[in-house]
């Protein structure tokens, strides 16, 4: 989640009508444990973007109704001028848009780099928080009170909080989601179970010339996108079950380092045939088991066509 170091701050506090912090979130009903872990440099400077404030930067877990009505366990430091980062465990929530309660760094101190598991456990009114260092030996920090006005379901995720003028991305993994809606508990935890696209950036107007490169691929077909992404432009190609979508980005910079690798056959062939198109090619250092090259998209995208030197593989461009 990436949060950036602009000249506004990025927080949910109704109070002083900021709610845009960055969350993804599920619905849940009933009692739940939710468990993530946190990652990620969290030095927040002394310069806040908010006026008689100290800077700020908190990465966790939350639970809300709505924007006025939020729970937040967070991995957070403050920063004062001229002292260094207090790196602590942040608890705090809001109802109608007041503000209850906070951390405290000499009461629920945290390590300034490494990762820290966060937990909250919705039973009945009651959310319990809690951290850990190593994902097994937990420290409670405390409690709070859901207000009888919030429904049965709730929304539960994870935020990112900044008030500092630098960038904030913070990594968020091991989710683990326990529910107890009728007295059985089961756990669902979050699992990546494939990958539906590969996603390029392209400047706006730049179809057409995407079009001809990449109908120099074999294998490549340009299939049709959906109405509402239809709109924003840009263009999708798939292979098999490769998919690689090409969107518009108004800010354009090419990705020069980061880039899709496609496994291919006839890897000779193709070099052939992006000489007879006059495409420039890049040679690496060898790399155990494959041949490969790098190109650059029209727009200066780098990819990687490569084929591996023993048995032929699924998922490859003909």
């Amino acid at each position: 989640m990436e949060v950036p170091g602009q000249g506004r701050p990025h927080d949910l506090a109704a109070e002083i009508n900021v709610v845009n912090a960055p969350r993804l979130l599920k619905k849940n009903k009933g009692d739940f444990s939710f468990q993530v872990k946190v990652e990620g440099a969290i030095e927040p400077g002394a310069t806040s973007t908010l006026p008689g404030r100290t800077g700020y930067k908190g990465a966790g877990i939350v639970l809300m109704n709505d924007d006025q009505n939020v729970i937040c366990l967070a991995r957070a430091a403050l920063q004062r001028v001229g002292t260094p980062p207090r790196p602590y465990v942040n608890f705090e929530m809001r109802a109608d848009g007041s503000r209850d309660g906070s951390g405290d760094a000499r009461i629920y101190p945290l390590p300034l780099d490494g990762a820290v598991f966060i937990r909250i456990k919705r039973e009945g009114a009651k959310v319990h928080g809690s951290t850990s260092l190593d994902g097994q030996t937990w420290t409670e920090t405390g409690s709070k009170e859901i207000p009888a006005a919030w429904p049965a379901e709730l929304n539960v995720g994870v935020v990112a909080i900044s008030t500092s003028t630098t960038d904030f991305a913070p990594k968020f993994s091991g989710f683990s989601l326990q529910v107890n809606e009728s007295g059985q508990v089961t756990s669902k935890p979050f699992q990546i179970t494939g990958l539906d696209h590969l996603q390029l950036a392209m400047p706006a107007g730049g179809e057409d010339r995407a079009r001809a490169f990449y109908s120099t691929i074999p294998g490549l077909i340009e299939v049709p996108k959906p109405p509402n992404p239809a709109k924003r432009g840009g263009t999708w190609f798939e292979a098999g079950t490769m998919r690689l979508h090409l969107g518009v980005e108004v800010d354009f910079r090419p990705a020069r380092k980061a880039h899709p690798a496609f496994l291919v056959r006839h890897l000779a062939g193709l070099i052939r045939q992006f000489e007879r198109a006059g495409v420039s090619m890049i040679t690496d250092e060898p790399l155990e088991g494959y041949d490969r090259i790098y190109i650059h998209d029209p727009f200066g995208n780098r990819i990687e066509p490569m084929e591996p030197l023993s048995s032929s593989r699924s998922g490859t461009i003909d």
